[in-house]
């Protein structure tokens, strides 16, 4: 198979925001059906299906008898159907919180394959080269990261955004960078960059991570499409690292 060809690496500034955008839409290609990377695809799309049915589950039963204890008076006619639709969004808005740290744990499992088998098709099989142990403790560093980063920045500013306007313009960039940052994590554990390495990779390609971030995010909220979401994303930013790789090694 004729190896795909390597996109230049994201510039610096708002052209580079752009290209970051192009790196998600080409990891969107890879994945699709037809894209021939589909398969792997399926993997994650079933992880995230069943966290949101889980959770979906947690909060029908479970937080449902609860309310149902503490508000009983509060509980008849509209007022019950109320409660139950706002569990349905607090099961989705957990699910979204989890599936980060829930996504890097499965990382040596789906996502280590979806970025061998990108880098394949562009023409650059490299092994990992960290041991199975390596990895899965990168793996749980990267969990608790995500955790963390959930419960003190994406939630907090989900509720600014919700009520403020003005909340609305500080978290859509912060989640931009956040996400892009996040999802950068995997093509970098998957080759066995060490953390130093990746945060002066980080400050050098902010703009295009801040890209890729802020169209994984802006697709995540599309139904159906979100399903896609995780391994475009990783796919995509497989190929924004490879991308900066190669620049490097022609400009040295």
């Amino acid at each position: 198979m004729t190896a795909l060809p390597l996109p230049p690496a994201p510039a610096k500034g708002f052209a580079g925001l752009f290209q970051g955008v192009s790196f998600f839409l080409r990891g969107f290609k890879l994945v699709m059906p037809g894209g021939g990377l589909f398969r792997y695809a399926l993997g994650l799309v079933a992880v995230s299906l069943t966290l949101l049915v889980v959770m979906a589950v947690i909060a029908w039963f479970v937080l449902d008898a609860l309310l149902h204890a503490w508000l009983a008076d509060w509980l008849s006619g509209w007022g019950s159907v109320a409660v139950r639709i706002i569990l349905i969004l607090l099961a989705i808005v957990l699910a979204w919180l989890l599936l980060g740290p829930v996504n890097a744990l499965l990382g040596p499992m789906f996502m280590d394959p979806l970025c061998r088998r990108v880098r394949e098709r562009y023409g650059h099989p490299v092994p990992p080269n960290v041991s199975t142990a390596e990895r899965f403790a990168d793996s749980v560093v990267q969990a608790a990261k995500n955790a963390a980063t959930s419960l003190l920045i994406d939630l907090p500013l989900f509720v600014l955004m919700l009520f403020t306007g003005v909340g609305a313009l500080v978290a859509v960039p912060v989640r931009a960078v956040n996400n892009g940052l996040d999802l950068m994590e995997y093509p970098h554990a998957y080759r066995g960059m060490a953390r130093r390495e990746r945060f002066a990779w980080f400050r050098a390609n902010l703009w295009g991570i801040a890209g890729l971030g802020l169209a994984a995010a802006a697709c995540s909220l599309v139904p159906v499409v979100n399903l896609l979401v995780t391994p475009a994303s990783v796919a995509g930013a497989t190929v924004l690292d490879l991308s900066v790789g190669s620049a490097r090694q022609v400009d040295s």
